[in-house]
């Protein structure tokens, strides 16, 4: 066996050739078949120059002869004389322009008077029908064979490729005219594919090139494969064939699936991705996306939600996560493209664990005022590597305690805070829990206690009397409120159905008073403390009454009332009338 190693011409790489051993030559053979190759090397270049010296000698023998010996030798710098620049141009434009009716075409004529007929180029004004009497003339005479080979129509075959359904596409057809005379060229056709082509006919100046835009528009889909025939000078000069594959308007997603993770920091735009969408056809592609409504609810959007794809191009679309406790990780959505196909497209959000933690574990409310709202904090600290979504279970909290925001987000290393209200209406001690449950981590419990108190609020004095107020004066009798409690106390003054009177205070910070309902005065204290405070009349008219003030003390329920029984006599001819105004505290 013997191995032979040799490289290609191309790869150059070594290649591996096995020989076997009973079908190779032998030393012997190998110096014989060597033999035999030069023997017949040597009688083919024998035979060679035998035949170079033959014509050698017949050419010698042809130049040398000639009736008239002038002692002229062949080769002896005999010059030819030289032609002027004017006469040069004249005998190649002759030569080229001219080709003579009883001569066959040459290549090299055709070429040449193809190129002039290139250099001038018609781009508009082709008219359809001649007009002038030369173009008259020239159009009606009847082509030879050789002449119709002068005028090249192409190419023979218009191929518009793919292209969509409804959607006109173009496509040039070159006509090159080398005859010295117009021509006329129809394209016969009666495809209803090409009806939207200006002109069908065209006449062609001598000795020129122009380009011809062919519309193509088709309704139906599928391949289009048909031909006409074009006429110059009426007589039929060869056909071209047209074909084309109507499709649908097609869209192309660059992924049928796509993953949103948490990027950056920021909470309403961490999880987002992008989808781009590929038109390769020759039409702009209108869209529109479309949410699919799994049943949990719609948590992605898309941007833009609807738009075009201009022809040959793309755009990317932004998707984004809606942030919350239930906000479903998986998603749908379905493209749908105008007068063309549909697709799908899945978006799944990857949360990632999270760890969060409870600063104050128990929030107290001691001493908190019955039938007035207390206000407490919790704080949630996120100390996990991921953005964390929380929602607040309140199945076994008491009515009277809510808690804002019932659900919401922890920002990764910040903080969130609950606002917890408490506004009980008994005077109790209480004790409840709540659960903060977080998304794909631990569940934290929140215990509220405290006690509620009943307010204990006295006015001194209890009685006011009015007496000597002049019309248009102000009279103001000072009192003082006192909140003897545990708690704070709120102290509301109804001056509705009194005009005359109204309130003072001298520590204006302490009051709260609505722009929409003027006549009532609101305060609060805090426990322990007073605040001086006057009460004014203004009467406006004349009447001779006697005024003097009693209290009266009764419990409503939530709070402590004060009855207040203004009684007054002036010079009036009506009876005296007594006024009651309650005042809550």
């Amino acid at each position: 066996m013997t191995c032979l190693y040799c490289r290609p011409i191309i790869t150059k790489v070594p290649r591996f050739d096995y020989v076997n051993p009973d079908y190779a030559y032998t030393t012997l053979e190998k110096q014989q078949k060597k033999l035999h190759e030069n023997y017949y090397a040597m009688y083919l270049k024998y035979l060679r120059s035998a035949r170079l010296q033959k014509k050698q000698a017949e050419r010698e023998h042809m130049y040398s002869y000639d009736d008239t010996d002038i002692g002229l030798e062949p080769g002896s710098g005999l010059k030819s004389p030289s032609l002027s620049e004017a006469e040069i141009k004249e005998e190649l434009s002759s030569a080229a322009n001219s080709i003579r009716a009883n001569r066959l075409l040459t290549t090299r004529s055709i070429a040449s008077q193809e190129e002039e007929s290139l250099r001038r180029k018609v781009h508009k004004g082709l008219k359809s029908e001649p007009s002038t009497p030369q173009e008259k003339r020239d159009c009606s005479l009847i082509l030879t064979p050789k002449q119709i080979h002068q005028v090249i129509v192409g190419p023979s075959v218009l191929n518009f490729s793919n292209i969509c359904v409804n959607s006109p596409n173009t496509r040039l057809l070159h006509v090159v005219n080398m005859l010295p005379m117009h021509v006329l060229l129809q394209l016969d056709t009666t495809l209803e594919e090409l009806r939207k082509t200006n002109q069908f006919s065209y006449v062609i100046p001598p000795t020129s090139s122009t380009y011809i835009s062919m519309v193509f528009e088709s309704p139906t889909v599928g391949k289009f494969w048909k031909s006409f025939t074009f006429t110059v000078n009426n007589v039929p000069s060869g056909h071209i064939l047209v074909m084309a594959v109507v499709q649908l308007v097609t869209l192309e997603l660059s992924s049928n699936e796509l993953v949103l993770r948490p990027r950056g920091f920021f909470m309403k735009t961490c999880f987002r991705g992008t989808v781009r969408l590929y038109n390769h056809q020759n039409c702009r592609a209108q869209f529109q996306w479309q949410p699919v409504n799994t049943g949990r609810g719609i948590a992605f959007s898309i941007c833009p939600a609807k738009g075009n794809v201009e022809a040959y191009s793309s755009l990317e679309c932004e998707v984004t996560w809606q942030l919350g406790f239930n906000s479903p990780e998986k998603g749908e959505f379905i493209l749908h493209v105008f007068q063309g196909n549909a697709l799908k497209l899945k978006c799944v959000a990857h949360l990632g664990r999270t760890k969060v933690l409870l600063l104050q574990p128990r929030i107290l409310f001691s001493n908190c005022p019955q039938g007035l709202t207390t206000w407490r904090k919790a704080i949630l600290q996120n100390v996990g590597q991921n953005h964390a979504y929380f929602k607040v279970c309140t199945q076994s909290l008491l009515p009277t305690i809510n808690i804002i925001p019932s659900q919401g987000i922890v920002p990764f290393g910040g903080i969130t805070a609950l606002n917890i209200s408490c506004k009980p209406t008994v005077a109790e001690k209480f004790d409840t829990r709540a659960k903060v449950a977080i998304r794909h981590a631990n569940v934290i419990d929140l215990r509220i206690g405290g006690s509620a108190e009943i307010a204990d609020v006295e006015i001194d004095p209890d009685v006011f009397h009015f007496s000597g107020a002049y019309i248009g004066g102000t009279q103001i009798i000072p009192f003082v409120i006192k909140n003897k409690g545990i708690t704070r106390a709120r102290v509301e003054f109804n001056l509705k159905d009194f005009p005359d009177f109204s309130m003072d205070l001298q520590d204006k910070s302490e009051e709260f008073k609505d722009p929409a309902v003027p006549y009532i005065y609101s305060l609060e204290l805090e426990e322990n403390t007073s605040l001086e405070c006057g009460i004014t009349f203004s009467p406006k008219q004349k009447i001779q009454d006697i005024t003097h003030f009693e209290g009266e003390e009764s419990y409503i329920p939530g709070s402590w009332c004060f009855v207040l029984i203004f009684e007054w006599c002036m010079l009036c001819e009506r009876l005296p009338e007594i006024i009651r105004h309650i005042v809550k505290i």
